[in-house]
């Protein structure tokens, strides 16, 4: 029996084979991500809608808040 290489059609079809593949896990990927962004924007609807409902729930001023969202760490006020 003769040893050696395959045949270079052989190489040619794995190549193909592995190009398909790529492209199907590619695909895959590209659902994948487009289903963690939506998800992602829908948590940070949810965050937003919770936050906004605290605020109006709180007995604080629209400056109080702001001067407290704005303030540093220093305690001092960003100036706008």
């Amino acid at each position: 029996m003769r040893r050696g290489r395959k045949p270079e059609s052989s190489i040619d079809e794995r190549v193909e084979k592995q190009k398909l593949i790529v492209l199907k896990d590619k695909e895959k990927m590209d659902k994948d991500i487009a289903i963690l962004d939506d998800l992602m924007k829908k948590q940070e609807e949810l965050r937003n809608k919770k936050l906004l409902s605290a605020i109006t729930k709180s007995n604080k001023s629209f400056e109080e808040i702001m001067a407290f969202l704005t303030e540093n760490t220093d305690g001092e006020n960003e100036e706008s």
